[in-house]
């Protein structure tokens, strides 16, 4: 029986960054920076484990922040070759940032400030929602309110949705998803589980080949090397689960998440598993892309359960 009473939220600092922490009497369990993107810095659940279930931001994450740790991936989540696309006839030009191959990569509101819109506690569950407005950039030149709200169920369940609204006079490209590493170890044996999916192959540059292969429910067993997968989905809800020893996490996608980026960066002890609304290079390919008209929003969600196996 959780006693609510226990629960707050507080403002505080973090390596001179405004960040706000869920407590359990003294323990943390979710930190955000809303400063950095809406940031998740640390997530515990006490009874799945005492330790974050993330891979957690450091001082380092919140300058360089190289790796995107527990970042939202918008316009476009991955990558985007020689970060050029073109919309209504016009071409457009990201920032290269990821200069060894040519591609942008992550969106463009890791470093962008988010409003706290509000943060309160409610029966099962904390809520904390966040706002970034935005007038356009150069290389995406389109008004939009994306919101996002991450709701912490004490039992055991994250929620992260998403809302995204065109506040402009056209329409817009749009591609949403999430960054987490989940700390596994490697010591158990990690497994990952499939529903029947279709692998996209990449070539040079971590970039759709054009290839596609079947792949029916299956198991994938991922040990600390590097590994870069991506996995489009033909229906709904159950994306994947990820086994660690006793310990599970299962994540399922509202209708748009039908995509998954497995991703091991080498000697981290930690796994990405990235829902994402749509394909990697999307903004050229189409693949998954969302055409929002003015006036209209698009919200999709996705879910993280936490358990112990039996």
């Amino acid at each position: 029986m959780v006693n609510h009473r226990t629960f707050e939220f507080r403002n505080e600092e973090f390596k001179e960054h405004h960040v706000i922490n869920l407590y359990n009497h003294d323990q943390i369990l979710i930190s955000i920076c809303p400063a950095r993107g809406a940031k998740l810095l640390t997530l515990i659940y006490p009874a799945y484990s005492d330790k974050s279930v993330l891979w957690e931001a450091d001082e380092y994450d919140l300058t360089a922040n190289l790796m995107a740790k527990n970042d939202t991936l918008f316009p476009f989540p991955n990558r985007l070759a020689d970060g050029k696309y073109f919309w209504d006839d016009r071409e457009y030009q990201f920032p290269i940032n990821e200069v060894d191959n040519n591609n942008a990569i992550h969106g463009l509101i890791q470093e962008e400030e988010f409003e706290v819109v509000d943060y309160h506690i409610s029966g099962d569950h904390a809520t904390v929602i966040l706002e970034h407005c935005s007038e356009g950039y150069i290389y995406y030149p389109f008004r939009f309110r994306l919101r996002v709200q991450f709701v912490y169920y004490f039992e055991g369940k994250l929620k992260v949705n998403f809302k995204v609204r065109n506040e402009g006079a056209t329409s817009m490209p749009v591609g949403i998803g999430w960054h987490p590493y989940f700390n596994v170890g490697f010591q158990d044996g990690c497994l990952v589980e499939l529903p029947e999916t279709t692998e996209l192959l990449c070539g040079k540059r971590y970039l759709p080949s054009g290839e596609k292969v079947g792949v029916r429910a299956t198991t994938y067993e991922i040990d600390d090397v590097f590994a870069n997968r991506t996995f489009r989905h033909d229906q709904a809800g159950f994306l994947c689960r990820l086994v660690n020893g006793d310990k599970e996490i299962v994540i399922n996608g509202s209708e748009a998440f039908r995509y998954l980026q497995l991703f091991v960066p080498p000697d981290s002890g930690s796994v990405a598993l990235e829902p994402m609304t749509c394909g990697i290079n999307a903004f050229q390919t189409g693949d998954g892309l969302i055409e929002l008209q003015p006036g209209l929003t698009f919200e999709e969600s996705f879910e993280l359960l936490f358990a112990r196996r039996i």
